[in-house]
């Protein structure tokens, strides 16, 4: 309870001091994007725009953590939320020269399920990657029918996790990073038990990691 109390608290002062600064890039970005002519510079202006939206969702996500907002839940076609959520990653994949392979099962129905959250729960998942991969590394990202479910496989060749820290991953607030929150992977089980879905885990140290989404074709979500 102490530890949900002092994310309450720093939630406020994070969206109080973020709100702002976040706004006046997005109305400075579409400014440009307005009066400025320029291919490469429509394209980075785009990338700060969304980057922005993402920051917000981040921040709304933050102070929901501990009390939910209710979920959007509509059809998706869980191939194009992968694809769109992997372009936010795939220039720095290529600056830091990580291969970033697509293995989409073509035959998935749409599903049912809130879009933004389950776009949060993918990109927590591909920066999580990202930081377990140095240069010359792959992310493979894998989408399958399985029985009544649909799969969304993260699979890197970084680092690996050590299985003691495997049970405790899932925890808010624990990390192993020098920098960050520690609420990424407890945001996606949240996030996947929304769902009535489930995240697992596969990881050795030094063979890399594999988390596994899996998601109702027809779920019941929490709405």
């Amino acid at each position: 309870m102490e530890r949900l109390s002092a994310l309450g608290e720093m939630a406020s002062t994070v969206a109080h001091e973020t709100k702002n600064p976040l706004n006046s890039i997005r109305v400075a970005a579409s400014y440009l994007k307005k009066n400025f002519q320029g291919e490469i510079l429509s394209e980075f202006l785009s990338i700060i725009e969304e980057e922005v939206m993402r920051l917000n969702d981040i921040t709304t996500n933050f102070l929901g953590f501990s009390k939910p907002a209710p979920l959007d839940i509509k059809e998706w076609a869980i191939n194009d939320i992968v694809k769109s959520t992997v372009e936010l990653i795939r220039q720095e994949a290529t600056d830091r020269n990580i291969e970033v392979v697509l293995l989409m099962d073509e035959n998935i129905f749409p599903v049912p399920c809130d879009y933004s959250r389950l776009r949060q729960a993918l990109l927590n998942l591909f920066i999580n990657a990202m930081d377990a991969s140095n240069e010359g590394d792959a992310i493979t990202v894998t989408t399958e029918l399985v029985n009544e479910d649909v799969t969304i496989s993260v699979r890197d060749t970084g680092t690996g996790i050590d299985q003691e820290e495997v049970e405790n991953i899932f925890k808010p607030f624990y990390t192993t990073k020098t920098r960050g929150s520690g609420l990424g992977l407890a945001i996606v089980d949240r996030i996947m038990k929304e769902h009535e879905g489930s995240i697992s885990v596969d990881s050795a140290v030094g063979t890399g990691t594999t988390f596994t989404l899996e998601i109702p074709m027809r779920n019941h979500a929490k709405v």
